[in-house]
């Protein structure tokens, strides 16, 4: 009972709530509930989460979609322009900013207005590490992330959905004494990120600061396909 009235004394005086912040606490509220850890152990993890919170600072807001328990961003824009315009920039932005079009695009129809595609980007986030001599440290690391783009067109309306985004880390290889260890790739999904508070405290900054980072590297690149295709008319001006 006191851990839970301490978990209630956590939520009361959290902040800028949003929906995966709520299943952080509805995870930590899980767990006491499962009674698989000691007394001790969860006035820890409570305590130690909102520590957590007051040092990482505002917890971002992310877009859950609760039908599949997954992080999606759905953006809709509206611009002065025809179908055919606003395909052929998406397609043009898609060229500048992922590569040959060969390899990215998966389906065009241009009756239907619809475009999908898939991109990625390197995220450089914050992680936590403990050092040689057990202290926890702050380092940078980058992984790829990969992301499939969905545009719909309606009339003059755009709708841009990222969906299915995952990552791909490449560790390099290394030698400890006689034993050679080769590099590796690792890969996973956005949604194995959380809940936060089911890893251990030493990855949650590394995990809320790779969708924070996600999040920020996509908002950018919605808004730099706004601009373009906004540019199209001083495009031809010439």
């Amino acid at each position: 009972m006191k851990s839970l009235l301490i978990l209630i004394l956590v939520l009361q005086s959290s902040i800028c709530f949003s929906q995966t912040k709520q299943n952080e606490e509805q995870n930590i509220n899980a767990i006491i509930q499962s009674k698989t850890l000691s007394q001790e152990a969860i006035t820890a993890l409570v305590s130690d989460w909102k520590s957590f919170l007051i040092d990482y600072g505002i917890f971002p807001e992310l877009p859950y979609n609760k039908n599949n328990n997954e992080i999606e961003y759905t953006i809709i824009k509206s611009y002065e322009f025809n179908k055919d315009v606003i395909m052929n920039r998406i397609l043009e932005w898609s060229a500048l900013n992922f590569g040959s079009l060969d390899a990215v695009l998966h389906y065009k129809n241009e009756e239907t207005g619809k475009i999908i595609l898939k991109g990625s980007f390197p995220i450089t986030h914050r992680e936590d590490f403990i050092n040689f001599w057990g202290n926890k440290k702050e380092t940078l690391d980058t992984k790829e992330c990969f992301q499939t783009y969905t545009f719909t067109i309606k009339n003059n309306k755009l709708k841009i959905q990222v969906t299915n985004i995952s990552y791909e880390y490449r560790a390099s290889a290394y030698t400890i004494g006689s034993n050679y260890y080769p590099s590796y790739t690792y890969k996973f999904g956005m949604n194995s990120l959380y809940p936060i508070t089911s890893y251990e405290k030493v990855k949650w900054k590394e995990n809320l600061n790779m969708l924070e980072q996600t999040g920020n590297s996509i908002t950018y690149l919605v808004e730099k396909l706004d601009t373009y295709i906004k540019d199209y008319s001083s495009d031809y001006s010439f």
